[in-house]
């Protein structure tokens, strides 16, 4: 991590990201939700201003914490320094770290920032059968059925265009000349756009080992979900945490719908019965941001799976993950295609 420098910025903390004493975390994550702030300022009281990054609303909202919890239980000392020097010498000294707040007691606190390039390219998944979804996909690409009237491949494009995307490859099999028809070159988008062709499946992992070469880190995104994660974040936290590979994960809940036995498993003595438990974990979300070097661990044109990949990878390199807390759908059944249909007027409102 040490090669890694980013030049830096000062300037005022938008008020919206500034809290007042009693903030919750859920107040907090409505902040970074509105202003797109790295960093909130909370009201300590006696003056005291408290920071607290999104990283860590991200990782607490993740992990279960009661959205009414005060936001100053997270506030990190390490983040409100007295001055710009002191702020670059923090932000030098911690290189994973996007921003701090500078307070000196009196007055409105400003932020220093690390200047993070947006990512320039990507790729896009779109070459499955979605069997799942027929007959919705006998005669249409999964990433162009449409939620609100929007082919999610367009919506999609969209998002990474307004990320600082420039340049995507879209990774197409299965009806590839109708994915051709509706995005043509990209310019529609306000992208360059380029097409993997996959002559035979290659697996989830396709992308990678068709993209070839590539100007520098890059996100990999299937075709089909609907969301509204912060890209912009999550490609700063995977250059500034210096990973090859970072995985966004959701939170999905399970619930089971029987009683749970759990028992001794010499004795088979029943120590208790949990009735109708509701399990949660951390999924792949299936949006991926890579470094270059990771292309230089793929058989160009192979079949690549890309769980396996990342399996095989992690330890060996920097695999990390980023907490996905913002909506999330994969639009996997006909269930989720009819939840996406009613959740898209919402989603609409929140990106304007």
């Amino acid at each position: 991590m040490s090669g890694r420098s980013h030049a830096v910025e000062e300037g005022p903390l938008d008020p919206a990201a500034s809290l007042a004493a009693g903030a919750t975390l859920g107040d907090a994550w409505s902040a970074v939700r509105a202003t797109g702030a790295p960093i909130v300022a909370v009201d300590l009281g006696g003056g005291a201003v408290g920071a607290v990054s999104a990283l860590s609303i991200r990782v607490a909202l993740q992990a279960l914490r009661d959205a009414a919890t005060p936001a100053a239980e997270l506030a990190e000392p390490r983040l409100v320094v007295p001055n710009r020097d002191a702020a670059e010498f923090r932000l030098f000294a911690d290189r994973t770290l996007r921003a701090v707040l500078v307070h000196a007691g009196g007055g409105a606190p400003r932020v220093v920032q690390r200047v993070v390039a947006p990512i320039r390219d990507a790729v896009v998944m779109a070459g499955g059968f979605g069997k799942r979804l027929r007959p919705l996909t006998d005669d249409l690409p999964k990433p162009l059925l449409a939620i609100g009237g929007e082919p999610l491949l367009c919506r999609l494009l969209r998002q990474l265009r307004d990320a600082g995307v420039e340049r995507v490859a879209i990774s197409v099999h299965y009806l590839a000349d109708k994915v051709r028809d509706v995005v043509g070159d990209g310019s529609a988008f306000g992208l360059s756009v380029r097409y993997l062709e996959e002559d035979r499946p290659l697996g989830t992992g396709a992308g990678l080992s068709l993209l070839g070469s590539v100007e520098g880190p890059f996100f990999l995104i299937n075709g089909d979900i609907l969301t509204d994660l912060d890209l912009v974040a999550f490609g700063a936290h995977h250059q500034l945490h210096g990973l090859t590979a970072s995985v966004a994960t959701y939170l999905y809940t399970a619930p089971l719908p029987y009683g749970v036995v759990h028992h001794d498993q010499a004795t088979g003595a029943i120590d208790v019965i949990e009735e109708k438990p509701v399990y949660r974990y951390p999924i792949n979300a299936g949006i991926y941001a890579f470094s270059r070097d990771a292309l230089g661990l793929v058989e160009a044109g192979a079949p690549l799976a890309m769980v396996d990949f990342l399996n095989e990878q992690a330890g060996r390199v920097a695999v990390g993950r980023f907490p996905l807390v913002e909506y999330w759908n994969d639009v996997g059944s006909h269930e989720d295609f009819e939840r996406a249909q009613q959740d898209i007027d919402e989603l609409r409102s929140r990106s304007r």
